[in-house]
């Protein structure tokens, strides 16, 4: 529309700009109906850019139809030489936050034509940009990734290789204008670029100016023609009578029984109804009864139809033809240039559309269908005075829109006789014409008829204006279209006191994970009913009821087989625990996905959770029901434990958990239980099961693996066939053997619950063990970028932010996607769950600890010693904090894990060291080296007494060293050779043990920082210091909790006066400057109305 009325104006500069404008046209119409079709219309484009002459701007559409937001807005290439482009964004609606911006006196403007300049041939010409590009708002239906997001911060920026809006340039004299602030830029995006190109055709402001306001005069003055014809609807169609006769004079008409008529049949009638339709049209079907019975009712001679299908093929012109009345006229469907003739002369735009005629072709209405529908029975047939022909009435919104535009448009009058680029008869020309649409409106709106009810009594009637939009609105009763009304659903308010704190026994075990499951439940169903911030709060009060059942209340299973979980329990009852482990278990990974950003120790402590949840599962599994034992629990009682290794590489449990961050001494004592229980389970020589390797990104199983052993047992177990006899396509024997381990649909998944439940249990530990969080595996797990590699972009509705919560928890889902090796024995498999997320076996935070000394050194390196250290030439500085001799120092203390606290602290603690810890780096390694378990060992009162006693000084190896043992014991079996962590390790984690030990070695230099940061007291809330001071609050507090448990259990009687004198002066450090400094800060927090 802005290049028709552009095309007008007399200057050759803006026809210019119209021919562009107008060639976008044809571009914006294109339509790809398959991805091939896509493809080509692509090949044709590439073409079309490559060709481009230099400095000649093109017009390309663009923008987006997403699911929930949407805007046009217009792209101008343009060839700057033979190697570089540049790329003009015109848009002044959504997205126009992403353009450069300038603060005005009373509001901030913006440039609407936004310039990327310098574009690399190679990256403009990239067909991945503008397949996404089109895709936008080509593709239909609209994909998640249909938003503005996608334009502005993904594909505009890899454009400019710079992020926006610093990609743009801003050029010498750049333009601002004011947002659109009521949801119509697309059609300002348009007038946006149209200023854009006449500013590159060299027309000055004060003319651009001008052609703009005779844009505006020209669409009012269509506006006005436009309004004439809807106030009277034949205006259009005077002299079109002879053309009418013309045409059907020169055809033969038929019917619906194969008669043939002519022109001469009609002379006679008193209105003439010519009907176009088509049989694929539904209301066409609808009104098409309506408008039989008026014909009979006033007989057929009088008001004959004339029908003109519209239909799209012979087939539907058939069925057409056959569904009319006999007594109706048709248009052959092979007479083409007729029909076509008339829907040009009688502007047809919308089917059904009736246009009745006198006999001579002259127009009554073009509005038959209204007519039909205001007297269905033809009793003022045939329409003459004093009856009204109806004609089209400007709703409530229509009117507003037409009164805003007289007024801008009076209003730009006036500026531009202001400013000399009106001249005063143009602006009386302009007032009349504004006079005359006010006026013409104003006798088309839609005014509601007066009705006065009976009791009133009103000396005077006042019409009643409606609220706006309410002729949107049936008067009829809609509520059957509504559906059935939803049952107001109550939350079930469990409580959490239901749930003992400890148990001792096998049956109020069962009762703690019944009353778990039901908490977690209604926690679920209150969260998938609430809002964003409620749910993740709900999902925090999940993950912390299941981690506290796991670790602090059912006690993990002792190695000697002498507790309680090796009690008497029927079969229900163990099918039954299984199941609500496994469920519990389920929940735990699902809410765990709400958690965007974990410390280390939180993370740990998931960690620890789920191997307790393994623990406890494998103990109930394993033992037998005094009813009728399930054959899995016979099975693996023989000689079978649940596997219990972890991440991508398989690595031990012992290896897993060295590096757990755990803040709760007592949940270093449960890691130290776990860690008993397996390897009581590998003294004797058990044969993990349900072992998932993933060499890549899918799980493998291999046919005569552990795992598929253990599945054929059981099913000899059951008598089960591996391939049915009567299968008239047996599949191959790993692809059966693979479908009864992953199908739900097997007799042993529908029949024996628990194979399944323990396959599922064992994976999702595995799983959780070292998860990382979904961008963190996206971004470890990202490939370089590849030719001719297509882009694929998501915004997944199921990610925290945007998934509407379930309170129904999926299972996992396994699905086989191929079988690979040399007899076809290796199957790939893809496991997903919690929401559609596909497992992979990570390595979270749990298992990367920032004391790993090849990670600080860069190098591949296991076995790093201090002389290792003495001889780098890549010592970390950390930033510049530390020097290299500092550094040589502290990084030779790491390598001593078995005296590397004391060590750390005192480094820490002497020569002002404390203030290193501004640095976030060395504020991770100090919390690592005290908090982390390190190395294990299995020590108790019978440990002590057995003959495994130290024969020789434990010696660190080199990796070397390490090798030449492990070949030496897998050529020789007898052979065992001691190592340092055999002696070296803790049962409880290395700050217990120091704390046990050496309680002033360990707290004295803790005790120094604590006093030495007393000198930042005065540290406002908002300065660098702050976060600093936390810190060692922090940290200091974290401490304490160990020292309060090791003076409380956790150390010998003769340590724990000691250990609460140290206690006493960490506690008074922390209680008097750590509440201190904490109140001031709120205080002046609350001040500042900052409460961050």
């Amino acid at each position: 529309m802005v290049g028709h009325f552009l095309a007008q104006i007399d200057d050759d500069r803006v026809k210019a700009v119209a021919k562009h404008l107008q060639d976008a046209v044809e571009l914006s119409r294109s339509k790809a109906g398959d991805s091939k079709e896509f493809t080509t219309v692509l090949g044709t484009f590439k073409d079309f850019l490559a060709n481009m002459q230099v400095d000649v701007p093109y017009v390309i559409p663009g923008g987006w139809e997403g699911k929930l937001t949407r805007n046009a807005l217009l792209y101008i290439a343009e060839k700057s030489s033979d190697n570089t482009y540049s790329l003009t964004i015109c848009n002044r609606g959504p997205g126009i936050e992403y353009h450069p911006s300038r603060p005005d006196q009373f509001k901030v403007k913006v440039q609407g034509s936004a310039t990327i300049q310098s574009i690399p041939a190679a990256r403009f010409l990239d067909m991945s940009f503008w397949s996404m590009t089109f895709a936008l708002w080509l593709k239909s239906p609209p994909s998640e990734y249909h938003r503005v997001e996608t334009l502005y911060d993904v594909l505009l920026p890899w454009l400019a290789d710079s992020v926006l809006p610093t990609g743009f340039a801003l050029g010498e004299a750049p333009v601002f204008t004011t947002a659109t602030r009521n949801n119509t830029g697309f059609a300002k995006n348009v007038v946006e670029a149209a200023k854009f190109l006449m500013r590159k055709q060299g027309l000055p402001h004060a003319t651009i100016k001008r052609v703009l306001f005779d844009l505006r005069w020209d669409i009012l003055k269509q506006i006005h023609q436009d309004l004439l014809v809807v106030q009277n609807p034949t205006l259009p169609f005077h002299g079109v009578a002879p053309e009418v006769v013309q045409i059907l004079a020169g055809i033969n008409l038929i019917d619906s029984v194969h008669g043939t008529h002519n022109l001469a049949q009609l002379l006679t009638a008193s209105v003439v109804g010519l009907y176009f339709s088509s049989s694929t049209c539904g209301v066409c079907t609808t009104f098409s009864p309506k408008l039989h019975a008026l014909t009979q009712h006033v007989t057929h001679a009088r008001f004959p139809i004339v029908v003109v299908p519209l239909d799209g093929s012979a087939d539907e012109f058939a069925a057409h033809l056959n569904s009319l009345p006999p007594s109706w006229y048709c248009v052959p469907v092979t007479e083409v240039d007729a029909r076509k003739a008339l829907v040009k002369l009688f502007h047809v735009a919308a089917i059904p559309t009736l246009v009745l005629t006198d006999a001579t072709g002259a127009v009554k209405t073009p509005l038959g269908v209204q007519v039909v529908l205001g007297d269905p029975t033809g009793a003022s047939f045939p329409w003459l005075p004093p009856y009204e022909l109806p004609i089209e009435r400007l709703s409530d919104t229509e009117a507003t829109v037409l009164d805003f535009a007289i007024k801008q448009t009076g209003l730009a009058a006036l500026k531009q006789n202001d400013a000399g680029r009106l001249a005063t008869d143009e602006l009386v020309a302009v007032q009349t014409l504004l006079q005359s649409v006010e006026n013409t409106a104003k006798a088309l709106r839609e005014l509601p008829p007066h009705r006065v009810a009976d009791p009133w009594t009103l000396t005077e009637q006042v019409p009643v204006l409606p609220f706006e939009h309410l002729e949107h609105f049936q008067t009829t009763d809609v509520d059957g279209y509504a559906g059935n009304v939803a049952d107001a659903t109550v939350p079930v308010l469990t409580s959490m006191l239901d749930i003992p704190h400890h148990v001792s026994t096998l049956a109020e075990a069962a009762t703690a994970l019944r009353h778990c499951e039901q908490v977690c439940q209604s926690l679920m169903h209150r969260a998938a009913d609430g809002s964003s911030s409620s749910r993740m709060a709900l999902h925090y009060e999940v993950i912390h009821v299941i981690t506290t059942l796991f670790v602090e209340i059912l006690p993990v299973p002792h190695p000697s087989e002498a507790d309680f979980w090796r009690g008497e329990i029927t079969q229900a009852a163990q099918v039954d625990c299984l199941t609500r482990m496994h469920n519990l278990v389920l929940t735990f990974g699902l809410v765990w996905q709400s958690i965007d950003r974990p410390s280390r120790h939180m993370d740990a402590t998931r960690s620890l959770a789920s191997m307790c949840a393994l623990a406890m599962y494998d103990v109930l599994l394993r033992n037998l029901a005094v009813d009728a034992p399930l054959a899995m629990s016979v099975l693996v009682a023989k000689g079978y434990v649940l596997a219990h290794s972890f991440c991508q590489n398989s690595r031990t449990l012992e290896d897993t958990t060295r590096a757990m961050e755990l803040v709760q001494p007592s949940f270093g004592v449960v890691r130290g239980h776990v860690l008993a229980y397996f390897a009581g389970r590998q003294v004797k020589n058990a044969t993990p099961v349900f072992e998932f390797r993933m060499p890549d990104e899918k799980v493998e199983v291999k046919k005569y693996s552990a795992t598929i052993t253990f599945l054929r047992k059981l099913m000899e177990v059951y008598a089960y066939p591996l391939i049915d006899m009567n299968d008239q396509n047996p599949p191959s024997e790993m692809e059966a053997l693979v479908d009864w381990l992953t199908s739900d649909a097997t007799p042993l998944a529908q029949h024996h619950a628990e194979f399944a439940l323990t396959r599922d249990v064992v994976t999702m530990v595995k799983f959780l063990a070292t998860m990382e969080t979904q961008e963190d595996e996206l971004m470890r797990r990202r490939t370089g970028l590849r030719q001719w590699q297509m882009w694929s972009l998501t915004f997944d509705e199921n990610t925290r932010f945007r998934r509407r919560a379930n309170a129904a928890v999926p299972k996992l889902k396994w699905e086989v996607s191929g079988f690979r090796g040399n007899d076809q024995d290796i199957a790939d498999i893809d496991v997903s769950g919690f929401n559609g997320r596909k497992l992979f076996f990570g390595e979270g935070p749990v298992v990367i600890s920032p004391t790993a000394l090849p990670a600080l050194l860069h190098t591949s390196a296991a076995g790093i010693t201090e002389d290792d250290v003495l001889h780098t030439d890549t010592l970390p500085l950390f930033q510049g904090t530390l020097s290299s001799e500092e550094s040589e120092y502290l990084l030779g203390y790491l390598t001593v894990p078995y005296t590397r606290i004391p060590l750390v602290l005192n480094f820490f603690a002497s020569r002002d060291r404390v203030m290193y810890l501004f640095n976030p780096s060395l504020q991770a390694l100090l919390r690592a080296v005290l908090f982390e378990g390190s190395d294990w060992v299995y020590r108790d009162a019978a440990a002590a007494a057995s003959d495994d006693v130290i024969t020789h000084v434990p010696l660190r190896k080199s990796t070397l060293a390490l090798q030449e043992d492990a070949l030496e014991q897998a050529m020789d079996a007898r052979v065992r050779h001691q190592k340092a962590g055999d002696h070296l390790g803790t049962m409880n984690g290395l700050l217990l043990n120091e704390l046990t030990h050496s309680p002033d070695a360990t707290l004295g230099p803790v005790l120094v920082m604590l006093r030495a940061i007393t000198e930042l007291g005065n540290a406002s809330v908002h300065s660098s210091d702050a976060s600093f001071l936390l810190f060692m609050i922090h940290l200091g507090v974290d401490v304490m909790r160990y020292v309060s448990y090791a003076a409380v259990e956790g150390a010998p009687e003769g340590v724990r006066p000691t250990l609460r004198r140290l206690r006493a002066d960490l506690a008074g450090q922390i209680q008097g400057f750590g509440l201190a400094t904490l109140e001031k800060w709120r205080v002046e927090a609350e001040d500042a109305n900052d409460l961050r």
